[in-house]
Parts: C-alpha cells; sequence; structure tokens
C-alpha cells in the first residue's frame, strides 16, 4: 500500500490488536514491513524465491537512504522485544478466529524454508478456498533440544491455551503426529483432533461376532461410505481407545484411518470428519503460496539466526495474506474475475473457476495502484474499517 491514510488506518488496527503484546516501535516497524510485502507481491522480485531482505527495505515507505532502511529491517528482525510468541497471540487476535466460537478445524502440517534449513510448523485455520496461518513454529533439525516429539507437543500445548476457552479447536493433522505420544497427551488435555493413522498400525474393535485385532488396513468398509469404529484399542499394548473413522474415496488410492478421541461423535460427527480432513489439503495451498507468491522458497537469504528471523518475517507475511484474502473477497475483485477469467466448461473439483482468490487479490491490487485517485487507499480504509473485530470472518467452501 503506497497510501499514507491507509498505512496509518493499518498502523491503528495493528496496534489495537497487537498493542498489548508487542511495543510501539515494534508495530511500526511491522506495519512499514506489511506494507512493502504488498507492493512487492505484485512485482517479479516478489515471486519464486525473488523476495529479499533488501527488495523489502526498498520498498519500505522511509525518507531515509536504501542502506538506512536496510540496517533499520535488519534491527527489527534481530530485536529481542520482537517476542515472537507474543506476535502470535496479536496474529490471532487480528485474524479474528477468537470470534467465531464452537468447534473450529486447526488444520496442522510441517514445512521446510531456507532451502530446507528451516522447519516450521504452522497452525491453520480454513477460510474459502485457503487455509490462513496464524501460529508458527520454527526450529532446525541440528538444534533441537531433547526430540522433535517434545518440540511438537510443547507447540501443540501451547496453541491450545491460546485457543480455548474462546472456540473449541479440533486439531486436523497428518500421519506424522499419528503416534501414541501425541494421543496420550491430546487425551489428558481433552483436545479434539483427527489424526490419519498408519495402515500397519495393529488395532482391536469389537462388533457382534466378538473382538478382532487387525492392521487399520484390513479394518472392514466400502467404497464411498464412511465408516465409524467406536472404542477401538490402539497398536497392540491397547494402551489408548478411540475412534476410528474409515473412508475410501471413489479414486483415491488407500483409505483414510482417521483417530478421533473417544465419546465426542456429538462434536466431531463422521460427515464432518471426513470433510475436514479433505479441508486439510488446503494447507499445502498455503505452503504453495508462501513459497511461490509471496517468495520464501529460498529463505530471503538469510545468514545468522535463521529460525529467529524467519519467524518473525513470517508475521508479516501472514498479515499481508489476511490483507490480499480480504481483497480477494471484495466487490472490486469481483470485478476484476468477471473481467479476466476464462471459466472452464465442465466443473472440475465442484468449481468452473480458474483463478484463485489470491491470484484476483493480486490482480486486483495492481489494477486499483494504477488508477487515478485514492481508489487503492479508499478500498483498502474500507476493508480495515471493520478489523478491530478481526479481519477475516469464517468462510468454507
Amino acid at each position: 500500500m503506497s497510501c499514507g491514510a491507509a498505512s496509518a488506518e493499518l498502523r491503528s488496527v495493528l496496534f489495537h490488536h497487537f498493542g498489548r503484546y508487542l511495543s510501539k516501535p515494534v508495530i511500526k516497524n511491522m506495519q512499514l514491513v506489511v506494507d512493502a510485502v504488498l507492493l512487492l507481491s505484485t512485482s517479479n522480485r516478489g515471486w519464486y524465491g525473488r523476495l529479499s531482505l533488501w527488495g523489502i527495505a526498498r520498498c519500505m515507505g522511509l525518507q531515509t537512504t536504501l542502506k538506512a532502511r536496510r540496517k533499520r529491517l535488519g534491527r527489527f528482525l534481530c530485536s529481542k522485544r520482537y517476542a515472537v510468541d507474543a506476535a502470535m497471540r496479536g496474529l490471532l487476535s487480528f485474524s479474528g478466529v477468537l470470534r467465531w466460537g464452537d468447534v473450529v478445524p486447526v488444520l496442522l502440517d510441517q514445512t521446510s524454508l531456507c532451502k530446507d534449513a528451516v522447519q516450521a510448523i504452522v497452525a491453520s485455520f480454513v477460510h474459502g478456498t485457503r487455509s490462513v496461518p496464524f501460529d508458527v513454529c520454527t526450529f532446525a533439525y541440528e538444534g533441537i533440544k531433547g526430540s522433535q516429539n517434545l518440540l511438537e507437543w510443547g507447540f501443540i500445548r501451547g496453541l491450545l491455551q491460546r485457543l480455548r476457552p474462546a472456540v473449541i479447536p479440533a486439531l486436523v493433522m497428518d500421519r506424522g503426529y499419528a503416534k501414541l505420544r501425541h494421543i496420550s497427551n491430546l487425551a489428558k488435555e481433552n483436545a479434539l483432533y483427527i489424526i490419519r493413522g498408519c495402515r500397519a498400525v495393529m488395532v482391536e474393535y469389537h462388533d457382534n461376532k466378538g473382538s478382532h485385532r487387525v492392521s487399520l488396513g484390513r479394518l472392514p468398509h466400502r467404497q464411498g461410505i464412511a465408516v465409524r469404529y467406536r472404542n477401538v484399542k490402539y497398536r497392540d499394548d491397547g494402551a489408548e481407545v478411540v475412534d476410528i473413522v474409515l473412508f475410501h474415496g471413489r479414486g483415491h488410492a488407500e483409505p483414510w484411518f482417521l483417530i478421533l478421541p473417544p465419546g465426542k461423535e456429538e462434536l466431531l460427527p463422521t460427515a464432518t470428519v471426513v470433510q475436514w480432513y479433505r479441508w486439510r489439503m488446503r494447507i499445502e495451498t498455503t505452503f504453495r503460496d508462501f513459497k511461490s507468491h509471496l517468495g520464501v522458497r529460498k529463505g530471503l537469504h538469510l545468514l545468522n539466526d535463521q529460525c529467529v528471523r524467519i519467524s518473525r518475517i513470517m508475521v508479516c507475511l501472514a498479515i499481508s495474506y489476511m490483507l490480499l484474502l480480504a481483497l480477494g473477497g471484495t466487490q472490486e475483485a469481483a470485478d476484476a474475475r468477471r473481467c479476466n477469467e476464462v471459466r472452464r466448461r465442465k466443473s472440475r473439483h465442484g468449481t468452473r473457476t480458474t483463478l484463485s482468490t489470491l491470484t484476483v487479490a493480486l490482480m486486483t491490487l495492481e489494477q486499483l495502484r494504477r488508477m487515478p485517485g485514492d481508489v487503492l487507499g479508499q478500498t483498502m480504509r474500507r476493508i480495515l474499517a471493520t478489523a478491530d473485530k478481526g479481519l477475516l470472518g469464517m468462510v468454507v467452501t
């Protein structure tokens, strides 16, 4: 955003959500970086790993030399006042997810950044056809103290504490988290979870014919119909009792073995479980956006303290991403889609659209920037006018 009034409005909104957790200088620098990322997002320097700290510094709205801007950006990313845990609480408030109430699916997955030097565990909520990150934990394999299991559980426990009691989070995770330790810890926290299991794991279930001890891959099922097994003893020792929803979609290579907490069918109905796990792939779309559209694939050429600095820049990228998704839901974006999109003849994955919300938002941002007057500033101020209660509403498709 190059408009001064819109930048001032963004700073005011950031102060409202982050003011309890971060100092004013940190929030002011955060706003400058968000403005710079939005400006870069429509240029070649913001795509396919070309995003760099020097590029961000060039676009920061300061009346100083490029070298001074770059030094200020470096001090911002290294500042001890910029506490990532505190920033995540502000990001959660900014997103608006705490006002959704009821049960909210939270997508959890791991990806690599900085040429695979940094690993990031990301928590996201579903918005439209994408997911929006609101919490992240970065680490390097060689710097782990203890084990990765302890690190993962520390992140999950902190996530549950931040979300409760405003909403009831239902953690949706892939096979990498189907570990007995995680399932036991989640049971102690009385948490909701949907974890895809491995087909070779042994379980024991009961039916009218008695008890059966088989692997998950040998549980009886029919293609296209979700089957729920209740009070199943998980693994050989039966250390945990879980529910298992088995679903083999048409065209799928193998079934989904979804592990759930027992006795929670009212909160996690079978059809909802299958739908929410189907949404899990949307976090992969977000990873692709961050690595290509927002240019984080090559790690911004960070040399020192990569884990800390990438997590701090990820907060600014997440804010920019939310603003772009909000812009993609405006009437201006709908007009841009109508003028530029060539729709498919036949529906694919339930839609005939060929342009994503993010692509349309980037097109709209570029068009508004080129229009005379203060059209871009007016649009962004209209989006931010309702952001005091959270920028994004609960939109799922």
